[in-house]
């Protein structure tokens, strides 16, 4: 009897610790495929991290990211709120991937989200949905030549600069209103000179953007030479295009009839 009892106890204890291991097998497995999937489309926080660019001035735009305190408590908030929101609405975009370009090919739009997600959501979320779309269409350049990319990202790097003095405007002009003597003439001789930088930087979008659409005319100007040079040449040997088909219908052992259709050509 003490025997049987005691391989009963063996074989309970044997069982608690068999299910005790597929238990920590089941916990480790779904940790496993939770890191996984983070990792598939990451965590919303880490990814839109900027890193610092130089402006195309030679300033760092790094700066215009709020580093820490309430505003960047709030930009964190709003940030990871807003690619939570983004993944739910338009789950075919990848945002590791996006944010990932942006962070090597263009992190001043980075700094920019960052800086309009300390104001809220309601600045953020259109500099978001632009960012979405920028990145389809520079996909889409992707699969062209390089140049085509790097002129498409040229023209957007302008019209941040631009976007953030358009910011800086509105700053000093209710600086200027707000001041009196000294102060207010300095404030608006600041305000004069960032209208004229802005104008400047204004008709170099222009520029840049027409030289774009210029090249884009030329390569399609190209393409229908070339698409009206293959048309000349398939009307120059109709005759022999019509017949191929006629015999990849009919069988190269019958006789064609003859051009004038007077009967078969021998």
């Amino acid at each position: 009897m003490p025997g049987r009892r005691r391989s009963a106890r063996c074989r309970h204890w044997c069982s608690d610790r068999v299910r005790g291991a597929f238990l920590l097998v089941a916990l480790l497995l779904v940790s496993f495929l939770s890191l996984a999937c983070q990792a598939g489309n990451g965590s919303g926080f880490d990814d839109v991290t900027p890193s610092v660019e130089r402006s195309p001035r030679g300033r760092s735009v790094a700066a215009d990211s709020p580093a820490g305190g309430a505003a960047g408590k709030t930009a964190r908030v709003v940030r990871t709120q807003l690619v939570r929101e983004l993944r739910e609405s338009s789950p075919h975009v990848n945002t590791k991937e996006m944010f990932g370009f942006y962070r090597e090919h263009f992190p001043a739009a980075l700094s920019e989200l960052n800086a309009l997600c300390a104001e809220g959501e309601g600045a953020a979320e259109p500099c978001l949905r632009r960012m979405v779309r920028r990145y389809a269409r520079y996909r889409a350049f992707a699969a062209g030549p390089k140049d085509e990319l790097a002129r498409e990202l040229a023209i957007d790097r302008l019209e941040l600069e631009a976007r953030r003095l358009s910011r800086r405007i509105g700053n000093l002009r209710e600086a200027a209103s707000a001041k009196d003597g000294a102060d207010r003439r300095r404030s608006r001789k600041e305000l004069a000179a960032a209208q004229e930088r802005l104008l400047a930087l204004l008709r170099e979008v222009f520029e840049v953007g027409q030289q774009n659409q210029l090249i884009e005319v030329n390569r399609l100007e190209a393409e229908l030479r070339d698409m009206r040079r293959l048309l000349d040449e398939r009307e120059a040997n109709k005759d022999t295009i019509v017949r191929r088909r006629y015999r990849e219908l009919v069988g190269d052992s019958d006789a064609l009839p003859s051009p004038g259709g007077g009967g078969a050509a021998r």
